[in-house]
């Protein structure tokens, strides 16, 4: 049962962790994943600059958002992994 406890907050942790890792690339290196969607390098002329910002501050919140679900995504494995091997009854008489 310890095992099984375990290996859930070890799953936890990487989906946070990759949550974290995909909301710093949305901050930080949004054009960059964007050229290589696209496959090419966006045209300086092709984008209006204040709509270009705009896109960017929206995806700096999108990325802080991701950010923050991923934090709590590995806050909520530590609650879990505690909570669940410090329960005391019939079944479970182990102590963490």
């Amino acid at each position: 049962m310890k095992f099984f406890f375990f290996l859930t907050f070890l799953i936890s942790v990487a989906k946070g962790g990759i949550s974290v890792g995909i909301g710093i690339l949305l901050r930080k290196h949004f054009d960059t994943i964007l050229s290589l969607i696209i496959r090419k390098p966006i045209p300086e002329g092709l984008i209006d600059k204040n709509k270009h910002e705009s896109v960017l501050k929206i995806m700096e919140w999108i990325g802080l958002f991701v950010i923050i679900i991923g934090v709590l995504t590995v806050f909520f494995a530590f609650a879990t992994l505690f909570t669940g091997n410090s329960m005391t009854n019939g079944n479970f008489n182990f102590k963490f």
